[in-house]
C-alpha cells in the first residue's frame, strides 16, 4: 500500500498551532496517511498537557482529538509490531513507542514523516534512514 506513516508529533500539528503546522496540514489529501493505535494514546497525552497547562479546553481537546483521528486515513493495531519496534528500538538505542511507526512504514514499505529532530536524526544513520523524513 502506497502511503505514508504518521507519528504523533506531525498529527498534532494538525490541531494545535505550532511550527511545522502548515507542512504537516499540506500532508492531508496528498497520500493516504496511516499510524499505528499507539497514536491516539501519545494524542490524547500531548492534549491532555495543553488542558494541564490551560493552553486549552478539555472540550476543545477532545475536539482536537477527534480532529486527528478523522485525517488518519488508516490506523493498525500495534501487537503486529511489538517485534519489530522492539528490535528497532536496541538497534537505534531510542524508545520504542517511536519505534512502532517505523516498523510500520518498514511493514507497508512506504514512508514515514516525523517532527521529532531527535528519532529522525538517530534513524540517520541506520538500516531504516530512507524510511523517515522530517516535517
Amino acid at each position: 500500500m502506497s502511503g505514508l506513516v504518521i507519528d504523533a508529533s506531525v498529527a498534532i500539528k494538525w490541531v494545535i498551532e505550532e511550527s511545522g503546522s502548515a507542512a504537516a496540514i499540506q500532508l492531508v489529501g496528498s497520500a493516504p496517511l496511516m499510524a499505528p493505535d499507539l497514536i491516539g494514546a501519545e494524542l490524547t497525552n500531548v492534549l491532555w498537557r495543553h488542558v494541564a497547562a490551560n493552553r486549552l479546553g478539555e472540550s476543545a481537546a477532545q475536539a482536537a482529538w477527534q480532529g486527528c483521528r478523522a485525517m488518519l486515513d488508516r490506523v493498525y493495531a500495534h501487537d503486529e509490531l511489538s517485534g519489530p519496534a522492539l528490535r528497532m528500538a536496541c538497534a537505534l538505542g531510542h524508545p520504542a513507542y517511536d519505534c512502532f511507526y517505523l516498523a510500520l512504514a518498514e511493514q507497508l514499505d512506504c514512508p514515514m514523516v516525523t517532527a521529532d529532530r531527535r528519532f529522525h536524526d538517530r534513524v540517520a544513520d541506520s538500516e531504516w534512514r530512507h524510511r523517515v523524513t522530517a516535517l
